[in-house]
């Protein structure tokens, strides 16, 4: 029901006494002769329509010394690792975002260009992203584009257009799936101007900025049409622990599967190695393998993790 102009002055009354002025519910209404009940409605019914939106500002408090050892131990460029206060997963996730968005807004120069992945962190990677001036940045999309049953807001195509709507400049798309049937089906593809194109400018971007996945027995999103169980088994077996870019690796950054590799379209691991600043964003402990392999495999030299994923990394290449 559409709610009319006098309610609207009403319900944003009530919300400044609340929120800006510190009035409690009851002196609420005590002032405007309400009941307390329908000042609790007015302050439900103010946030549901969006006459009062709530921006919470998360910590960013940051651990100096375990960024100067991670970045020493694995000769990386820049390192930050953000305090774990034993949050969820998605408020972790929103802080990793804010830290990667201030720092990307820090090396995001006039006529930059960027490519990026796709899924949840980078989702919350893109929100975070506050641009006050435009940069005329040119955004590229590295991987081709999954299918999208559950939440198509942290697919590729989408996120790309976001930036541009935040930063100012232009993009380019992958009009192919990510994953096909086998190396001949990506070959063909891969020979369409319109992908030759996108892929070779992905190769020559100045800044990559993308996740790593966690290498489990569930089903990751961009095989989930072309892996059954018993080719995780195989992926197990061969020492899979992380995904990155939708290539398998190992706890040394080597590809696990030469095969699967060739069904993938998007850049390869090794053109990672030619670009100037490639930012992997992680949280959680139970990444430490498929970053430390990232790592390892010389494919980072940017690292944006929480506490628990850097005391992981550090207590993997202890035992090593």
């Amino acid at each position: 029901m559409k709610i009319n102009d006098e309610e609207l002055g009403i319900m944003a009354e009530v919300a400044s006494l609340y929120f800006e002025q510190n009035f409690s519910q009851q002196e609420i209404a005590d002032k405007l002769y309400f009941s307390r009940s329908k000042v609790s409605r007015l302050l439900s019914k103010a946030i549901e329509s969006k006459v009062v939106e709530i921006t919470i500002n998360y910590p960013l408090e940051r651990i100096m010394n375990l960024e100067m050892k991670l970045k020493d131990i694995f000769e990386l460029n820049e390192v930050i690792v953000i305090k774990d206060y034993s949050t969820t997963y998605e408020m972790l996730l929103k802080r990793l975002g804010n830290a990667a968005a201030q720092y990307l807004d820090g090396v995001i120069k006039d006529n930059t260009s960027m490519g990026i992945t796709w899924g949840q962190t980078i989702y919350h990677i893109v929100e975070a992203m506050n641009a006050n001036h435009h940069k005329n940045l040119r955004v590229i999309q590295l991987m081709g584009t999954t299918e999208s049953d559950n939440n198509s807001a942290y697919d590729a195509p989408e996120l790309v257009r976001k930036i541009v709507d935040k930063y100012g400049g232009s993009f380019s798309q992958f009009y192919s799936p990510l994953v096909v049937e086998n190396e001949l089906v990506r070959d063909s593809l891969v020979r369409e101007p319109i992908i030759r194109k996108v892929l070779e400018e992905a190769r020559q971007v100045d800044i990559v900025v993308t996740s790593i996945g966690h290498f489990s027995s569930r089903k990751i999103k961009a095989w989930e049409h072309h892996l059954d169980d018993a080719g995780y088994r195989q992926l197990s077996d061969k020492g899979a622990v992380g995904v990155l870019l939708a290539h398998f690796i190992n706890q040394h950054g080597h590809l696990v599967d030469e095969t699967l590799d060739q069904q993938v379209i998007g850049i390869k691991l090794e053109d990672l190695k030619q670009i100037k600043n490639v930012v992997a964003v992680a949280g959680g402990v139970n990444k430490a393998k498929g970053v430390y392999g990232a790592v390892k495999g010389g494919y980072v030299n940017t690292l944006i993790v929480d506490e628990r994923l850097a005391l992981g990394l550090l207590d993997l290449e202890a035992k090593q």
